[in-house]
């Protein structure tokens, strides 16, 4: 009877042994599947960044981190699932003439949940090249009210905000309302341009600055000859 029960008591042992090693081959089989409704889990969870590019009357090839991400076809690419944080920015107008046009590059911190904008373009000098860049920055210290940085190329433009006209060269300026306001810049030799921004009240109330970036386009200067 004894001799019985040791080995009734074997089988079931065995058993459970042979059925946790068929759940565990199970488990290790879809261990793949799982790891993947995981990340597209995590991934839906995360609140991404996107960037819009506009290059009015010319195609260009949009890089993040050395990668292409399309064409500004029409004049307007749309890149969206860019994950937060820093990414370099790469945008070169196309041309038959390589190396023709002189590259925007510059290294952008992406805040989820918000669009870049930039709108460039590019001619064979960086003085000939003419753009705004539109980006975010978190408070430092949270306030009630959204500060926005005026970075401005020349350094010495003179800036006008809904028609006052404001200290010449990079300049901030607080925001309380979500309505529109015009920006325009200026400078002796340089084409004025004219920006329109609003500052979301979502804006202002996840504690974010705005960098408003704009570069000028100097006009040429025609020499004449004495023959």
């Amino acid at each position: 009877m004894e001799i019985d029960k040791e080995a009734r008591g074997f089988k079931i042992w065995s058993a459970l042994v042979i059925v946790g090693i068929v759940m565990i081959c199970i488990v290790l089989a879809f261990l793949p599947f799982w790891e993947s409704i995981f990340l597209k889990m995590k991934k839906s969870a995360m609140n991404y960044s996107q960037l819009r590019v506009n290059t009015p009357e010319n195609t260009s090839i949009v890089y993040i981190d050395g990668k292409i991400k399309g064409e500004t076809k029409e004049g307007t690419l749309l890149v969206t699932g860019i994950t937060p944080g820093k990414h370099s920015i790469r945008i070169e107008r196309k041309s038959s003439i390589p190396g023709f046009y002189i590259p925007f590059e510059k290294e952008v911190n992406f805040e989820d949940g918000v669009e870049i904008e930039i709108q460039w373009v590019a001619g064979p000098t960086t003085e000939s090249s003419e753009g705004v860049l539109k980006y975010f920055k978190r408070q430092a210290v949270s306030t009630d009210f959204t500060t926005v940085n005026f970075i401005v190329y020349p350094p010495d433009a003179q800036i006008s905000w809904d028609g006052k006209v404001l200290e010449s060269g990079s300049y901030q300026i607080s925001v309380v309302d979500d309505k529109n306001h015009e920006l325009l810049i200026s400078s002796e030799g340089f084409e004025t341009k004219k920006v329109n921004l609003k500052v979301e009240n979502a804006i202002r109330e996840r504690h974010l600055d705005v960098v408003v970036e704009v570069y000028l386009y100097r006009i040429p200067v025609l020499t004449l000859v004495n023959n």
